[in-house]
């Protein structure tokens, strides 16, 4: 399963390790339309599935209703968990340098926070390419960006994937994988001007 910056980046800052939540994750969000009064206060949005009846997953979210910065609950109209949770007070400031796209900016601990968080060899090997980016990081997060097999049109995306939500899945997964390319683009660009400048 693949997610967006949010579960990447930012899940790590609350303490919750994306690895130990990865098997009922659905995503994470930034935001919420229902609750606009929780959308600020460097709160995150974990989204899971209903699995209460799993004896692993009630521990799991046993154990994040009891952290200190576990803000609230509530279940959605599709049968979704949603479990709202504040980033860790020394972790605001990486939290803002993220969301910028500054990747490279946020702190030595930071980083190490969330490249022990990923669940896969793949994804550790790309989110330290992009939070130490250097000139060969291109290939590196092209190679996590391939989505196999290889599919060339939305009609043989159509055929290939049957079920509407696994098509859902892979759209979002390569839309995620692009914005996280063209934030580290951007950044990239950025630091070399700063070098040229200097």
């Amino acid at each position: 399963m693949k997610y967006n910056k949010a579960a990447y980046f930012l899940l790590p800052l609350t303490g919750i390790q994306l690895r130990n939540i990865d098997k009922y994750l659905i995503d994470v969000y930034i935001s919420s339309d229902k609750y606009e009064q929780l959308n600020t206060g460097y709160n995150l949005f974990i989204e899971f599935e209903n699995k209460l009846k799993d004896y692993s997953f009630v521990e799991l979210v046993i154990n994040i209703q009891q952290r200190n910065n576990y803000i609230t609950k509530w279940d959605t109209v599709d049968g979704m968990l949603i479990y709202v949770v504040q980033v860790l007070p020394e972790f605001f400031t990486d939290y803002t340098k993220i969301i910028e796209g500054k990747y490279s900016k946020v702190s030595e601990n930071a980083k190490v926070v969330i490249v022990t968080s990923t669940p896969t060899t793949n994804d550790t090997k790309c989110i330290k390419s992009v939070l130490n980016p250097t000139d060969d990081v291109r290939s590196v997060i092209v190679e996590w960006l391939t989505v196999k097999p290889v599919i060339e049109t939305k009609q043989s995306l159509q055929r290939y994937y049957k079920d509407k939500d696994e098509l859902k899945a892979v759209i979002h997964e390569i839309h995620s994988k692009i914005n996280i390319l063209n934030e580290t683009k951007y950044e990239l660009k950025e630091n070399y001007q700063d070098k040229t400048v200097t």
